[in-house]
């Protein structure tokens, strides 16, 4: 798990990404986090640089948490993605884990946020180390 995270946080609400970004800190999750709100500005930030994680809400204007997912599995593959969402639903859980999510997160069980964070991590810290013994 990288020391500090870079965390894309695709939020359009400033309250539920303060509690997203609580809860990691009550985990001890070192992080830093942008915190993005439209299509737009997403794209954008996984064009400038990978993040080391995406989490994302499911229900945006204009916009949708599944959308944001193959965006990222088609700029950076590699990089771990939970979506949290408020709807509950079997179908969009299973929707988001068979296109790439890690993991999904109702909001209103958070703590299984840092749990799934810290595996989504080292899951991809894995990965990278193994590709660059594969490299070299």
């Amino acid at each position: 798990m990288p020391k500090e995270a870079f965390i894309l946080l695709l939020e359009d609400s400033p309250q539920d990404a303060e509690l997203v970004e609580r809860e990691l800190r009550r985990g001890g999750i070192g992080f830093v986090s942008k915190r993005l709100d439209t299509e737009k500005a997403f794209a954008e930030a996984i064009n400038d640089s990978a993040p080391d994680l995406v989490l994302a809400d499911y229900q945006l204007r204009g916009f949708n948490g599944l959308e944001a997912l193959a965006m990222v599995r088609q700029q950076c593959p590699d990089v771990p993605f939970i979506l949290i969402s408020g709807v509950c639903g079997e179908e969009l859980a299973i929707d988001a884990l068979t296109g790439g999510a890690a993991d999904y997160i109702l909001k209103d069980r958070l703590y299984r946020l840092v749990p799934a964070v810290r595996h989504a991590l080292e899951i991809a810290d894995r990965r990278s180390t193994e590709r660059a013994a594969r490299e070299t």
